[in-house]
């Protein structure tokens, strides 16, 4: 930390709110920071894990007695690892995988509206923004609070797919308007010579996901936002 109060505004762009406040060279040091994270060679974050990193900061547990310098050293590194998923924008990692071309990069913010806005969290009436890039075709797809599907990427308004060099590049901007859950899924094949990621019925968020696994697709959770 740059400052002693990043963390405030770190965590604050993390639940949706506007940091624009934030010098851009400080936030321009911390998107290289998670840039460097990304291309660490770890298995992509379980769904959900964004939420829970949240609701353990939030209400923290009882600190521990203190123990031996080693293993402090050790708890340290996972607390620093904690740290950097609350602040991690990239969600699915631009690695190779053994000839099968590079993983999908995905990311999500959320655009305000110009009505009021409760502190924290996205509001009825802003904007879900998805961007996603890939070296094969993909899909992305919203649910809703009841799993239900909200928008899939090919296959609605407010969707854009335009090709750059070898990689395709996606944009699904989605328009918010209902309270709840709302969850981004990535689909994707393991092979680049695909002609379709996700060839499944766009029904549930459970129904989907068993469908992609029982065809061999990938599908990930790439950010879950709570809407007020």
């Amino acid at each position: 930390m740059s400052e002693p109060n990043d963390h405030e505004w770190l965590l604050a762009r993390e639940r949706g709110e506007d940091v624009s406040h934030v010098a851009k060279a400080t936030r321009a040091t911390y998107a290289e920071l998670e840039g460097l994270i990304a291309a660490l060679p770890d298995p992509t974050p379980s769904p959900g894990w964004k939420a829970r990193v949240l609701d353990v900061i939030d209400h923290p547990a009882p600190a521990a007695p203190p123990a031996p310098a080693r293993s402090k050293r050790r708890w340290a590194a996972a607390a620093a690892g904690v740290a950097v998923a609350a602040v991690g924008v990239l969600v699915l990692y631009p690695r190779h995988r053994d000839g099968r071309g590079v993983e999908p990069i995905a990311t999500t913010e959320i655009r305000r509206s110009h009505a009021p806005h409760r502190a924290g969290g996205a509001a009825v009436g802003d904007t879900l923004v998805v961007r996603a890039a890939a070296d094969r075709p993909i899909e992305l797809r919203v649910y809703g609070d009841a799993d239900e599907p909200l928008a899939r990427c090919p296959g609605v308004t407010g969707c854009t797919v335009a090709r750059d060099g070898e990689h395709l590049r996606y944009v699904l901007e989605l328009t918010l308007r209902s309270h709840g859950t709302v969850r981004t899924m990535l689909f994707a094949s393991d092979s680049t010579s695909a002609s379709s990621p996700a060839p499944i019925a766009f029904r549930s968020l459970d129904a989907d996901v068993d469908a992609a696994h029982a065809q061999g697709i990938d599908a990930r959770q790439v950010a879950i936002d709570q809407v007020q």
